[in-house]
């Protein structure tokens, strides 16, 4: 649908499936980057938290992506760390509060917001859980909030002022030449470490076996 109307009407979109008139972040590489970070911390047990019940592409590819390196790595694939219907506080909060109850818990989390990681790591503050000397957490975004809240954010950074002037040049190059025909455009992202993830800790639980 948005490429039958994109081809009628010079629009461009930010967001998307990277398809003609669209710039978007990476996100699959921002997820990658995440758990590269965290595996090179010692961590195997991750979980995910946020944007599962939208049914949408943002958070579809997120977690998509989550559990592709999960698979690629050989690490544990446990379906009750993940959770969390939007990119919200609240939804963050609970989550963390729900994953706390269960009897093998995860040593780090990767959130698809810094709003929801913020969620969970007050939770987690809140229920007397070191972060993160017991439970490490990511964000994803890097929301100016991210590096004041306590710990400091690590996050994902996604360009916004970048996407923002591409979406720019590309709809003005589509306003010059409405019918050339415009692909896609997908940037890079990067980690920004900070102090909200550290090493795993040593006695680091595995889910018990169905």
């Amino acid at each position: 649908f948005w490429n039958r109307l994109a081809a009628a009407y010079p629009l461009v979109a930010i967001g998307g499936r990277g398809q003609e008139f669209v710039v978007d972040a990476d996100k699959a590489e921002g997820v990658r980057l995440a758990v590269t970070h965290l595996e090179g911390l010692g961590h195997r047990n991750l979980a995910f938290v946020g944007g599962l019940g939208l049914g949408g592409e943002k958070a579809d590819r997120r977690h998509r992506a989550f559990v592709a390196e999960l698979l690629a790595r050989g690490l544990p694939m446990e379906p009750a760390w993940h959770g969390g219907a939007d990119f919200g506080f609240d939804t963050g909060f609970s989550e963390a509060k729900r994953l706390l109850t269960l009897h093998a818990r995860p040593s780090a989390i990767v959130c698809a917001s810094d709003l929801t990681a913020i969620g969970v790591v007050h939770a987690l503050l809140c229920a007397g859980v070191a972060v993160p000397g017991e439970i490490s957490v990511v964000g994803y975004d890097d929301i100016p909030e991210a590096r004041l809240v306590h710990p400091p954010l690590t996050t994902i950074h996604v360009p916004v002022d970048v996407l923002g002037r591409e979406a720019v040049r590309l709809l003005l190059a589509r306003i010059a030449e409405p019918q050339t025909r415009q692909a896609g455009r997908l940037l890079p992202v990067r980690l920004v470490e900070r102090a909200s993830t550290a090493l795993a800790p040593l006695k680091n639980i595995e889910p018990e076996a169905p």
